[in-house]
């Protein structure tokens, strides 16, 4: 055997290492009522919570869906019908799929009752954010600030969401939670929301589900020596 033969083993069996087991594709069927939309958008949300999205990988909608409608959840394992028990319990715990429509299926099923997949890596918001200024410090404690688990350390994170939220005004309660998340901090976004609202940056509404930025304001005290100071 030459030494490129020996190679091209090499490569083959290293290919066949990290392929793993093939995966089947295969879908699960489930009825919703309400609008389409909001169901879709809800289901992405709890799949990238629960870290879902490797296996629970896309969605088909009944076409024409309103009222009530069926819809399949794309998945992918390594045997036709059968999940990871992590998998399988939190898809039970989901509220949105309380309905079950059947499955498994084949998609040769349901095409003709469904609309084009929506792939759920895709949906959902994602954090994007610009870093208006780094400070730089001699400190040797000062990398403490970035670690949310550290007492003090959420100082820098709510700062950090602060711009996104001043730069978005507005918005819903999961924009805010996926922004702490997103900074490693999603177990902390009530606290971090609060710090904020008694600083006196955000307001939130009576029922929790949305937020917006308090507007800026401009403020005019009397000076003892009879001028005026102005301060934002």
């Amino acid at each position: 055997m030459t030494g490129q033969e020996r190679m091209n083993i090499g490569r083959l069996r290293a290919q066949d290492r990290q392929s793993g087991p093939a995966r089947i594709r295969w879908y699960q069927g489930y009825s919703g009522r309400g609008r389409a939309d909001q169901l879709i958008e809800a289901l992405s949300r709890y799949m990238q919570q629960r870290r879902l999205t490797d296996t629970v990988c896309g969605l088909r909608v009944e076409r024409r869906a309103r009222g009530e409608f069926y819809f399949f959840l794309t998945l992918e394992s390594e045997d036709l019908g059968v999940l990871p028990d992590d998998v399988q319990e939190a898809l039970a715990e989901c509220p949105f799929l309380q309905f079950s429509a059947g499955g498994p299926y084949e998609l040769a099923t349901i095409q003709s009752m469904v609309s084009g997949e929506l792939k759920m890596k895709a949906l959902g918001q994602c954090l994007t954010y610009r870093v208006l200024r780094q400070e730089q410090s001699g400190d040797p404690f000062q990398a403490d600030l970035d670690r949310p688990d550290r007492e003090g350390g959420l100082g820098e994170v709510a700062e950090r969401v602060l711009w996104y939220a001043s730069s978005l005004g507005s918005g819903r309660w999961s924009a805010f939670h996926a922004a702490c998340a997103a900074l490693g901090a999603g177990e902390q976004s009530r606290r971090i929301a609060r710090a904020l609202r008694l600083l006196g940056h955000l307001e939130i509404s009576d029922d929790g589900e949305r937020w917006s930025v308090t507007p800026a304001a401009v403020a005019e005290a009397q000076q003892p020596g009879g001028s005026r100071l102005r301060f934002q």
